[in-house]
């Protein structure tokens, strides 16, 4: 370690106790058991004997559908059976829900509560729950009014008070008594003139839309100025859980048939859409309510909801821009044949449009995808570039490049390969990176190689490879660097998995001598990750312990600080699973500290074998980097000292300014012991 690095103490990290101040115990929790069990009893069977009645109301009202029903080869048996059926499972997953959410923390009166909304509050959104009753066995009609109230009332009042129980602002709980009062009236009193039941359809929904409405806004107020992090992302899953049931549950399932009234027809096509496959997708929408409220409840992947989130505004957007455009080209095709032929033609029109919206499905796709990237979550760069392919291997082996002779390929990437070679008298062996002429058209991929040659040269670093020559062979352009024979870092850690803390620390050390030199020069590497991580092994009889000497290469996107590059056109600077937040924002003011991140990213991983951020998908890994907290490594290496997991944590804060401030500065955090 460098003498003129002063270490720097880590900081304490901090613990997530799970405790929190809705937790029971005693008589309380007891009293508490018991009336979820009764109140949750009773919903379920009530719930049961209704479908009975309800599957007799429901072949009434198939009836009418009957000739049409034949004309589809079903029945109205069928159509019984399938509003049963999917009601059915609707109702399962509330109840599977509650009873997971109690399971897991029948302790917390907070959880017992949204375990009896759950069930409660799905029971009376359902269709075929305990109401068919009150026409069947008028005694239960008082018991199936005391559901409706306590599932309506619940479901307001949770959405005041989640996550951690508390009414902020204080009106809320004036609000939720009156709320409570109100439905309790009509639910006692249904045909009164404040019922609901008293009032159109129309005016129905808009008081129940406003009153929770009201619940989204506070949580809206309360995430602004009271919550943490955590509480932050909880409200946001139930947000996506309550948006994503009414626009997919009520708005996609039957807006079409506002705007193509045949299709809510007493017709073959009319029943097919608005009594088959609305209802199914209603119900599978609602279902994402209780889904939410379980990954809100338990902690679950809370951060994956940014990257849903962006998803679904995509692919929200995408469906209402096309369901426009489908309905503007329908019409527009049937003016123009009527004009011309006197009668319209539905089918050509449908055709047609079917047609439009297959070509424009992609591009539309992909500019909604970048303008809300853009525009919601601050991502400017284009992660769905896919790296120019090199080009065949071998294909330079045995001929000479300047005085050099190739003699075997050691490694390829996005734009280059590297090849082994020797020169010629001298004997020595050398690296040579080769920039196809193919490539070397592209004025950004030439500006690129002939910069780092010229930035590398420059630099005169142990940990950092030399630049002998770089030059151009007709139309090849080619840098002969210094030969490394050891393994890249990426090679060991696939190889072993988790490395010591020894050994890391080594590596670290390495590697942030070279970066802090590399940035005193004024350059920011950019994409510090394991495969530009050349691992040399130590040579000499001496006593040190060192086995072997990390040397920094690829500095292909390396920043000059105060000089403009002209790069960014070609795409996102850096890859994806160690690039820094600022990186991604595309920011002007990225520094060296974007190369402290990648370093902890890379620290992280050496010591357990993973990233901090996977995904499948980069788009997702990409909303990780910005928002979501690295886990502590520690959860993955327990024997892993404090001291260490801290110093990578802060590495890997989102903000530069909370980060250690050099490369070297997060080295000795690393080494620091405080013997925990």
């Amino acid at each position: 370690m460098d003498s003129a690095i002063t270490p720097v103490v880590p900081p304490k990290l901090s613990t997530d106790s799970q405790a929190t101040s809705t937790r029971l115990s005693g008589p309380s929790l007891l009293g508490a058991r018991v009336v979820w069990f009764i109140i949750i009893a009773a919903t379920v069977v009530l719930t049961i004997l209704g479908a009975f009645y309800f599957h007799q109301q429901r072949l009434q009202e198939a009836a009418q559908f009957a000739d049409a029903l034949a004309k589809l080869g079903l029945n109205s048996h069928f159509l019984a059976a399938h509003f049963i059926i999917m009601q059915a499972l609707l109702r399962l997953v509330f109840i599977a829900t509650a009873l997971l959410i109690f399971w897991r923390r029948s302790d917390d009166w907070m959880a017992i509560f949204v375990s009896i909304m759950l069930v409660t509050w799905g029971s009376s959104i359902i269709q075929g729950g305990p109401y068919p009753l009150d026409a069947g066995v008028p005694s239960l009609r008082l018991l199936s009014a005391l559901i409706a109230w306590i599932g309506h009332s619940t479901f307001l009042i949770f959405l005041y008070i989640m996550p951690d129980g508390k009414f902020i602002p204080r009106w809320t709980a004036i609000t939720a008594a009156v709320w409570t009062l109100w439905v309790l009236a009509w639910s006692l009193f249904p045909t009164a003139p404040f019922s609901p039941n008293s009032l159109p359809d129309i005016l129905q929904f808009a008081i129940f839309l406003i009153a929770y409405l009201s619940g989204l806004a506070v949580q809206m107020y309360r995430s602004k100025h009271y919550y943490n992090e955590q509480q932050i992302q909880q409200v946001k899953w139930i947000t996506l859980g309550l948006v994503g049931s009414l626009v997919f549950g009520y708005v996609l399932a039957y807006l079409p048939a506002l705007i193509f009234p045949a299709l809510s027809g007493n017709t073959p096509l009319g029943v097919a859409f608005y009594q088959l496959f609305s209802p199914t997708i209603s119900s599978i929408a609602v279902m994402l309510v209780p889904i939410s409220i379980a990954f809100s409840i338990q902690r679950f992947r809370l951060w994956d909801v940014d990257f849903v989130i962006n998803r679904g505004l995509v692919y929200g957007a995408l469906t209402i821009a096309l369901v426009a455009l489908f309905a503007a080209n329908t019409f527009a095709v049937q003016w123009f044949v009527r004009q011309f032929t006197g009668q319209g033609q539905s089918p050509v029109a449908f055709a047609l449009s079917a047609v439009v919206i297959g070509v424009t499905f992609q591009p539309v796709r992909t500019r909604l995808q970048t303008f809300i990237d853009r525009t919601f979550y601050g991502i400017n760069v284009d992660y769905r570039r896919s790296d120019t392919p090199g080009f065949a291997a071998n294909s330079l082996v045995g001929t000479h490049i300047g005085p050099y002779e190739v003699l075997e390929p050691i490694g390829r990437g996005g734009m280059a390969e590297v090849y082994r070679g020797v020169h010629p008298t001298l004997g020595r062996s050398v690296a040579i990176k080769v920039l196809p002429p193919r490539l070397a058209g592209d004025a950004d991929f030439r500006h690129r190689f002939e910069r780092e040659a010229q930035t590398i040269a420059a630099l005169r670093h142990p940990n950092i490879v030399q630049v002998y020559d770089f030059g151009n062979m007709d139309g090849m352009h080619y840098m002969v660097m210094e030969y490394i024979s050891g393994q890249d870092l990426a090679t060991r850690i696939r190889s072993e998995g988790r490395l010591s803390l020894r050994d890391v620390r080594q590596i670290i050390s390495d590697v942030a001598g070279a970066l802090d030199y590399a940035h005193e020069q004024g350059v920011i590497h950019r994409d510090v990750k394991p495969s530009n991580v050349m691992l040399q092994p130590a040579t000499g009889s001496g006593t040190t312990n060192i086995r072997e000497r990390a040397i920094l290469t690829d500095f292909g996107i390396a920043k000059m600080v105060g000089g403009n590059t002209g790069l960014t056109k070609t795409g996102m600077m850096g890859t994806l699973d160690y690039i820094a937040p600022e990186q991604i924002r595309a920011s002007k003011e990225v520094d060296g500290r974007a190369d402290v991140y990648a370093l902890g990213v890379m620290a992280y991983q050496m010591l357990t074998g993973q990233l901090p951020f996977t995904g499948d998908n980069p788009g997702a890994i990409l909303i990780a980097h910005m928002q979501q907290p690295a886990p502590d490594p520690r959860k993955l290496v327990p024997t892993l000292p404090a001291s260490a997991a801290a110093a990578i944590l802060q590495a890997l804060a989102k903000e530069p300014e909370v980060r250690c401030q050099t490369a070297g500065a997060f080295a000795s955090a690393l080494e620091y012991d405080d013997h925990d």
